[in-house]
């Protein structure tokens, strides 16, 4: 698989599938380019959540047209297509023009085989790195194109166009067309495929496009044919001989004309009663099929709501959906559910959602931001190796932590050269038993080593602090819960202690029985707006207790009233912190009590609920383990109690 170069004839245009809608089923090759690519001109079956991993600088233009309604004409779109390569191609040339320029003029650097700036631009970064590190999502910046094209040039990325098609760009999806006006133009180009709609809606469906003793072939027809010819190409007669002798033919974008095309398969003796199943909007968590007679189908489908984006499948296959039907059996599969954490750590539930058959709306309520007094943040960090225990309450602490860190080698050290060492996976074992070692994070971003580096640091003495996992020295480090721990250890530190229940009650007593007391010194990284019964608790203990804050979370309410007010059906709602509930509770001004009337409220834990509570609004369960994973698990088995047709 290989990466845009620089060549000559190197593709300006890339015709990229973007497969039926699930974006887990893009492919490697279109999720690479997509990070990379400076223009990304988009169709209207194009999910949002796959347009959300372009690369966050890149210039995206939406040209898509629903049914038989146009936003933008082909012809503009094919003028469009050619405009924005040529860009690409003149960006390039220019970045090709200075690195051959700077390359001139280093010619002990070419010698030495260093890197030159003619070398970083003859390819964009590492594809199998990229593949193992997986594809973050960005949000989508608009307007013009030259923003995109800077950014390129100052990451020594080769500019170039995606033009994302649903599905695959081939199979009804007049990315020949474009392709022909590209060549036509003498633009070069290269075609990514997608998985088409025609196997893959029907698959989730339950739905086998052949299958032995049934369908030994399968044949994939446009029912929507250009209104611009005279009279209909399609073979009908043909169509119905396969039928009857046992094949299966799928219909794109056949609803609007099923009637003639009832009526053309039933003139060519095609049965009425043949099996017939349509699926809507499929592989999405919207996806909504039916299966019925091929004489039936039109009325059924309008009874059912089922309308395009739709695949129609005529032929005996379409019995087994209901012995084959999986997607639709999962355990939210038709719920509509809000997320309200921030973005920052929203991505697992919901995928773990996802997974379960939601559909999800990932709508952050707050914002993770600097602590008021980063100071003392930094304070802290430049001496975790004086405590006897660090205590981490969340994920974020964690982060702030080690951004503190970086921060601080950053602003006094002189940088010596790349860590590549990696704590082992033995059991208790992490990178403070590796005086050699710094560790990888999981994300692949490696942290520096900073020995033998000297400087000032916080207006203390000069020293030498491993601005690394090795500051915390011989501290031992607890945290409340199963993420905190995971996120812990992508830094490289087993925690010395968790407790069973993800609370501080529950903390402290397991803090107790490891040994904190009198003349214990523990450092709290912390929330600034975080309860004290944590800092009471281990006082209690006769301890003594430092409280930092790590960060602080700021209400961002403004997208989450558009959707609350933008009459989407809302099924649920989970609440993974006190804020969140604050958060939505706000941006539903006065009506939440008849918002939460009609929507179910989960809650992560008891500290969440009993804010729930205050607010008048009544969990409908609560997570048994407080984490994600919980709270996910807490929806499935509230919904398979209460079924709803």
């Amino acid at each position: 698989m290989n990466n845009p170069t620089f060549t000559q004839n190197a593709p300006a245009v890339y015709l990229v599938g973007a497969g039926p809608g699930d974006a887990s089923l893009l492919t490697i090759r279109a999720a690479y380019l997509l990070k990379h690519a400076s223009c990304v001109i988009y169709d209207y079956l194009v999910s949002d959540e796959i347009v959300g991993m372009c690369n966050a600088h890149a210039e995206c233009i939406f040209v898509g047209k629903k049914g038989f309604t146009q936003h933008v004409t082909q012809d503009e779109i094919n003028a469009l297509l050619v405009e924005k390569a040529r860009q690409a191609q003149e960006a390039a040339a220019g970045m090709c023009g200075s690195a051959d320029a700077a390359a001139r003029g280093s010619a002990a650097a070419e010698a030495s085989n260093t890197s030159t700036a003619s070398r970083s631009l003859e390819h964009v970064p590492n594809y199998a790195h990229e593949q193992a590190r997986g594809f973050v999502s960005h949000s989508i910046s608009t307007g013009e194109s030259e923003p995109a094209l800077h950014y390129a040039f100052e990451h020594a990325q080769r500019p170039y166009v995606v033009r994302l098609k649903g599905g695959d760009p081939y199979i009804f999806g007049r990315g020949g067309e474009e392709a022909l006006v590209l060549h036509q133009h003498g633009i070069a180009f290269e075609v990514v495929p997608g998985i088409t709609s025609g196997i893959a809606a029907l698959m989730y469906a339950g739905i086998p496009a052949t299958h032995r003793g049934i369908a030994t072939s399968v044949t994939f027809v446009t029912g929507n044919e250009d209104p611009n010819k005279q009279q209909s190409t399609t073979n009908w007669q043909a169509l119905a001989r396969l039928i009857t002798s046992g094949s299966s033919v799928v219909l794109y974008m056949g609803v609007k004309n099923l009637p003639h095309i009832q009526r053309s398969l039933a003139a060519y003796g095609v049965a009425g009663t043949t099996p017939c199943a349509a699926v809507m909007w499929g592989t999405c968590a919207q996806q909504k099929s039916c299966v019925t007679t091929l004489e039936q189908a039109f009325d059924v489908m309008q009874r059912k709501g089922i309308g395009a984006p739709c695949i129609i499948v005529i032929g005996g296959v379409a019995a087994l959906h209901k012995q084959l039907n999986w997607f639709e059996k999962r355990p939210l599969f038709g719920k509509t559910l809000l997320i309200t954490r921030t973005r920052t750590h929203s991505s697992h539930i919901r995928c773990a959602l996802q997974e379960a058959g939601a559909r999800v709306l990932e709508v952050p309520a707050l914002r993770v931001v600097p602590p008021t007094n980063t100071a003392a943040l930094h304070e802290a960090v430049a001496r975790l190796a004086s405590y006897d225990w660090v205590v981490f309450t969340s994920a974020n602490g964690v982060h702030a932590c080690f951004g503190a860190l970086r921060g601080l080698r950053d602003e006094v050290y002189r940088l010596s050269g790349e860590a590549t060492g990696e704590a082992t996976a033995e059991a208790h074992r992490d990178a403070r038993s590796l005086p050699g070692e710094a560790p990888r994070e999981a994300t692949g971003e490696a942290f520096r080593d900073t020995h033998s580096l000297t400087g000032e640091a916080t207006g203390e003495a000069r020293c030498a602090v491993r601005c690394d996992a090795r500051a915390f020295g011989t501290a031992k480090v607890a945290v409340i819960g199963s993420a905190t721990a995971e996120t812990l250890q992508h830094y490289g530190i087993v925690p010395d202690c968790m407790p069973q229940a993800f609370v501080a009650e529950r903390l402290v007593e397991a803090l107790q029985a490891a040994g904190v007391h009198h003349t214990s010194k523990v450092l709290i990284l912390r929330a600034e707006e975080a309860r004290d019964t944590l800092v009471e608790g281990l006082r209690a203990l006769g301890a003594q207790v430092d409280v930092v804050s790590a960060y602080r979370s700021e209400k961002c309410t403004e997208q989450l009233k558009q959707v609350l007010s933008s009459g989407v059906s809302i099924d649920a709602c989970t609440f993974a912190s006190s804020s969140a509930v604050k958060a939505t509770v706000d941006a539903l001004g006065g009506d939440d009590q008849a918002f939460f009337s009609q929507v179910d409220a989960f809650s992560i834990g008891p500290i969440t609920t009993r804010t729930m509570l205050a607010h008048d609004i009544t969990p409908a369960a609560e997570a048994r383990i407080y984490n994600a994973d919980g709270l996910v698990d807490a929806l499935c088995a509230y919904y398979s109690h209460h079924v709803t047709s």
